[in-house]
């Protein structure tokens, strides 16, 4: 087997087109280009949707784990560099690492992906993909990996949210960064004046489809944890946790 690249790392300057109202990295877009950046480490591995679709099988987001130090600001540089960490027979580990110019630790982030069968909807087998198994290892320093969440029965509050032409991806459902934007516009602008989300947790479960809302619930864990569950006709479709601080 040819050489691998064990990791992909790849650099970016962040525009003021890429910033949220605080001047610093929107956090769907960081969420964009970690997804981004493993497809494009599995397609240089030859495990990427290619690949995969000669054989009827498609890579899906299953959950994500992301802490944060701090989030670039407006023309800072930054890098982003993932590698995979594990893998078994129906699903594969990534881990992130986000760095500033100076190479110090701004981030880290971790992923699971499975593999779905296109037709039936049921977990595909990873272990004809010899390529990830060759280079999957442990790394240090890792980041906590994603919260198993659970759907609210007894949310603070709800509201409905329409799904509109341009928050759909390429699958025509849902795309994975609108869900982010939802749940961090569950708070205004003075809440995240005050706070800054230090971890997220994502558990995707479900696909939306056009046409109709979601229904996005909030429910206060603690004074520093938040849960937004995001579901259609009663059924849970994303469920995410924002650990948050005051900004210093």
């Amino acid at each position: 087997m040819a050489s691998l690249p064990t990791f992909l790392k790849t650099d970016y300057f962040l525009t003021a087109a890429e910033c949220n109202a605080e001047s610093e990295l929107a956090l769907s877009t960081l969420v964009r280009h970690i997804i981004e950046s493993a497809t494009e480490h599995a397609n240089r591995l030859n495990v990427g949707y290619s690949r995969l679709a000669e054989t009827g099988i498609a890579w899906v987001l299953s959950r994500m784990a992301l802490e944060m130090k701090r989030m670039p600001k407006v023309n800072e540089r930054f890098s982003l560099e993932t590698r995979v960490t594990g893998i078994d027979r129906h699903s594969s580990d990534r881990l992130f690492k986000i760095t500033d110019a100076d190479g110090q630790l701004l981030g880290m982030a971790r992923t699971v992906w499975v593999a779905l069968d296109i037709v039936n909807r049921k977990l595909a087998d990873l272990s004809m993909l010899k390529e990830l198994a060759a280079i999957a290892a442990p790394y240090s320093p890792a980041c906590a990996p994603p919260k198993r969440l659970r759907m609210q029965k007894e949310p603070d509050e709800s509201k409905e949210i329409s799904v509109w032409y341009s928050d759909l991806d390429i699958n025509r459902h849902l795309t994975t960064t609108r869900y982010i934007d939802f749940m961090v516009s569950a708070f205004d602008m003075e809440w995240h004046d005050r706070n800054r989300i230090s971890r997220l947790d994502v558990v995707f479960m479900r696909e939306t489809l056009p046409g109709g809302s979601v229904t996005l619930a909030t429910t206060a864990l603690s004074d520093h944890e938040v849960q937004l569950d995001i579901s259609q006709n009663g059924e849970a479709h994303v469920l995410g946790q924002f650990t948050y601080e005051p900004r210093q």
